[in-house]
Parts: C-alpha cells; structure tokens; sequence
C-alpha cells in the first residue's frame, strides 16, 4: 500500500513538473470588452494628398478600413485598460503631414508599465488612393478597396481584403493568420 502511494504520489508531482514543457496550460478566463473598464477615444481627421502614406502598428485589437474617395482620412480609436494606469502605460502617437498618416502604440519602459491590460478598437476611412501598411496586429482586419499599395505583416488575426489594386506585400505571422481577398 505505501509503494503504490509512492508511486501515485510521483507521478502526480512529474505530471505537474512536465506540464509546462508540454504546452498544457489552465483555462484563462475569457475576456470581454466590459472587462476593459478604463476607456478613451480618439476621434481626429486629417487631409491627406493622393499616394499619401498611412502606416498603422502595434495594435492588439481589431482594425476596420473603410475607404473613400475623397482626401480626408478619420481616425477613430479606442482604447481600453482595466485601470487608469494601464491606458497611461500604453499610448497612442499620431504624426500626420499632407503626405504621411503614422499612428502607432507605444508602451512606456517603467517597472510600473510591465504586466498591462489594454487593448484597442480602430476604425480608419482613408481615401482609396492611400499606400497603406499595417504591421504588428493582434486582432481581425478588415481593409476595403485600395487603390495604392498594400503592406500587411506581423498580423495575427483574420485579415480581409476588399480590393488591393497596387502593389501588395503581405508577410504571415504563424498559425494565426488567415487571408482573404474578396472578389
């Protein structure tokens, strides 16, 4: 009797010794929007010239473009934390010129800033002529018709495409990506 306990007493302690290097992990909670109670958006437009350059990168969320077939371009974003301090850790930068639209997230490098919970909803219209770049995206995309290039890597998420006319570029990243151009 006390062999056999020996016996299930270790492999029960090798099982739990094992477990990370197999991948296993515990069930993680799902996470909704409404778990996300600090919130901010940012609503701006800006004129763009044809062939302008848009870049978008560092977003863990979903990414919707619409496109138009005027000059202005609508920056609508929103973002999310569980706290305060999250959304102050994990900012938003916008440079725009005539010719350029880089919108990109960026998070501060402080032992405060380490472990953070935010995430981010972007709706861009853009006109259609627009080279456009997306890089670095945990979430679904969904891009309407672009005239000018387009550049996709770094997505993990759906992407789908409406119509791409110029030059594409389009770089998976790993098992959780999946691409579809419309017709």
């Amino acid at each position: 009797m006390r062999q056999k306990l020996i016996v299930v007493l270790s492999v029960t302690v090798l099982t739990i010794m094992l477990a990370p290097l197999t991948g296993a992990s515990p069930q993680r909670k799902q996470v909704d929007d409404r778990d996300y109670t600090e919130r901010e958006d940012i609503n701006q437009t800006y004129e763009l010239a044809p062939g302008a350059r848009v870049e978008l990168s560092v977003i863990s969320g979903s990414v919707d473009v619409e496109t138009t077939n005027g000059n202005t371009a609508e920056v609508h974003i929103v973002r999310m934390g569980e706290t305060r301090k999250d959304l102050d850790c994990y900012t938003v930068a916008i440079e725009h010129t005539p010719t350029s639209l880089i919108m990109r997230h960026k998070q501060e490098r402080t032992d405060d800033c380490q472990n953070i919970r935010a995430k981010q909803q972007v709706t861009l219209r853009l006109p259609r002529n627009v080279d456009l770049k997306l890089n670095a995206i945990s979430g679904p995309v969904k891009i309407g018709e672009i005239d000018g290039a387009l550049r996709l890597s770094g997505i993990s998420g759906r992407v789908e495409v409406a119509q791409a006319l110029g030059y594409s570029e389009i770089s998976a990243s790993g098992a959780f990506s999946r691409y579809r151009f419309r017709e």
